[in-house]
């Protein structure tokens, strides 16, 4: 796991970007090791910067920037290529000379022989990633299939100047110019969806896309996309497809086991987090250590129940306690991600990875389960309103809601009544947010007309799930030089949950992840995972009173009133603290980066 940067620029027409101070931007991704390159290229310069976490070929033949047996083909990639071996014998036998055992070696011969599209196409794993081809004067720029890794670039005529994180293109944009339209969808959303950025002129890269710039020239493609709900298996009993599941899963995990470092496994007593460490545990045995995150408050603490799973596997648990001294850490959490973010889930993730980093390098997760394989309980709410499904119990005003949605799709009807705010609270932050339009609708109208659940999941694969719970994974363990892998984001399991009938979703009782409650059984007895789901929430209301409370309210008076209205601080931040803690958390992180920009142009 690494942090990337670089450019290519024409010098004539302004100085190329300094890679030491884009590369210093993200030494937390890569404390082991850092570099750089540049190369000459007609009247252009190109510039690859990379800092890296050692976690595959320790040596120093797998540092970066690297290059192939001439020189002409170089690389700078973030991430994991988990089935590198696979191709290793193939390429010597073309003739390949190796220098490393490092999965980035793999891929820049992979290139040479099957080009970007062969390349794209073979790899297994997360990963961003920069290839600079002399021989045709190409620079490529890919982020993997579900957006696990992140990649940022902005550019205009004369260059183009790319990052792992917004903070290290913070020299070379006008941090002034802010997005609207972006602020808005943060409010709407609690995070911004799509390519778009807070800052104009900052895009990100989508997951799943491939840009090519050729001196001026960008072209951006699409490789992969997900497909849920399309071509849903027929004809396969529940015990079939559980089978199939079962061994995908178990190749995903015994992949994702490979390390040079230490290694460990994320245990909440859950489902997801329970199936992984099960299938661990079959696949290694009993040398691996399970992570528990322990809070003092009961009513957050998963600590009993995820030590009675790890006995049941034996597998050693280690519980990490995090109460003390947290709210120290809430202003470097909420600036981590460079723009405002509204999950207060980040809080407790930061802290297992903080935790975690002390005894290992790299750590496995359940991330993704719910999104696959239909656990949300706003996916049941949803159904229950405008799906024609009575799962679950709902509110009077979420139903007639529900009701007045009931012209959209459910993917469209999904994304408007899924969101933090409406309109009409939208109105009392800032009055000139505009009616509703927004990324995520308009992906919506494009998911074809499949079962309700899968529009729902298809279009949380689009944006809930890469811009928000796998950027608060990557910031939050990147942000203590930790690599977090996730077996559901094998893209094989996704493309095989994708088909998946509905009834392997949805169980007889209503409740979703049927599929994968089915195969947890055949490891674990139901009482250890069959309990109502929690989440990975903090007690944050808690944390933000009194005092804490006062402070915000004084700086939320501060920030700039094109932004927001001054006024609307007793609708997000009561003063009595009888506020939404999803909502004060959110003013929390505005707050933050708009004091993280005023110290940057200072």
């Amino acid at each position: 796991m690494c942090g990337i940067a670089g450019y290519m620029v024409r010098p004539e027409r302004g100085s190329p970007p300094a890679l030491d101070g884009m590369l210093g931007a993200l030494e937390h991704r890569g404390p082991d090791f850092q570099d750089s390159r540049t190369f000459p290229h007609h009247d252009w310069e190109v510039g690859l910067g990379h800092t890296r976490l050692k976690i595959i070929d320790l040596s120093s033949d797998a540092n970066q920037p690297m290059s192939n047996e001439d020189g002409r083909i170089w690389v700078v990639f973030n991430g994991e290529f988990y089935n590198y071996r696979d191709y290793i014998d193939e390429l010597k036998a073309a003739g390949h000379v190796f220098k490393s055992r490092s999965d980035t070696e793999v891929m820049i011969h992979l290139y040479e022989e099957h080009g970007m599209a062969g390349l794209l196409e073979r790899i297994n794993g997360m990963f961003a990633f920069a290839l600079w081809d002399g021989n045709t004067g190409d620079l490529y720029l890919a982020r993997d299939r579900l957006g696990q890794k992140p990649l940022y670039v902005t550019h205009d005529d004369d260059r183009i100047v790319f990052a792992s994180e917004i903070k290290s293109l913070l020299a070379v944009v006008d941090l002034e110019n802010h997005q609207p339209y972006a602020m808005e969808t943060f409010w709407r959303n609690g995070y911004c969806p799509g390519e778009e950025t807070v800052f104009d002129g900052i895009f990100q890269v989508q997951p799943g896309k491939v840009l090519s710039w050729r001196e001026g020239r960008m072209d951006l493609r699409t490789y992969w996309a997900p497909a849920m709900g399309q071509q849903v298996f027929s004809g396969r009993s529940l015990d079939e497809l559980t089978d199939e599941l079962e061994a995908l899963l178990i190749d995903a995990v015994k992949l994702r086991l490979v390390s040079d470092v230490p290694l460990g496994l994320f245990l909440s007593g859950g489902v997801d987090s329970s199936l992984i460490c099960a299938l661990a545990q079959k696949a290694a045995g009993s040398d691996l250590n399970t992570y528990t995150i322990g809070f003092a408050d009961q009513d957050f603490d998963e600590t009993p129940h995820a030590e009675a799973v790890a006995r049941h596997l034996g597998l050693p648990n280690q519980v990490l306690r995090v109460d003390e001294g947290l709210s120290e850490s809430f202003s470097g959490i909420a600036r981590q991600f460079d723009e405002p973010f509204g999950d207060m889930s980040a809080i407790p993730t930061y802290h297992v990875c903080k935790a975690a980093r002390e005894h290992v390098t790299v750590a496995l997760s359940g991330d993704a389960g719910d999104e696959l394989f239909g656990g949300y309980t706003h996916y049941l709410k949803a159904l229950s309103v405008f799906g024609g499904q009575s799962l679950v119990p709902v509110g009077v005003r979420e139903r007639l809601k529900g009701l007045m949605l009931k012209r959209f799709s459910p993917a469209e009807a999904f994304a408007r009544w899924n969101c933090l705010l409406s309109d009409r609270h939208l109105a009392k932050i800032n009055p000139h947010f505009t009616p509703f339009r927004d990324q995520r609708s308009a992906w919506a109208s494009g998911i074809p007309r499949v079962d309700p659940l899968a529009q729902m999941q298809q279009l949380d694969l689009l944006a809930y799930l890469p811009d928000d719970i796998l950027v608060k994974v990557d910031r939050m363990s990147m942000a203590v030089s930790l690599e977090c892998r996730s077996p559901f984001l094998d893209h094989r399991v996704v493309a095989f949950a994708s088909r998946l009938p509905y009834e392997a979703k949805i169980g007889p009782d209503g409740r979703g992840k049927y599929i994968l409650r089915r195969l947890l059984s055949r490891y674990l007895p139901g009482e250890l995972y069959e309990r109502p789901k929690t989440g990975f929430t903090p007690p944050w209301a808690s944390w933000c009173q009194g005092e804490a409370l006062q402070q915000l309210r004084r700086a939320w008076r501060e920030l700039p009133e094109e932004c927001i209205r001054h006024d609307a601080v007793d609708f997000v931040l009561p003063a009595d603290g009888s506020g939404s803690p999803v909502l004060t958390w959110a003013a929390f992180s505005c707050i933050e980066f708009f004091r993280a920009m005023e110290e940057y142009t200072a």
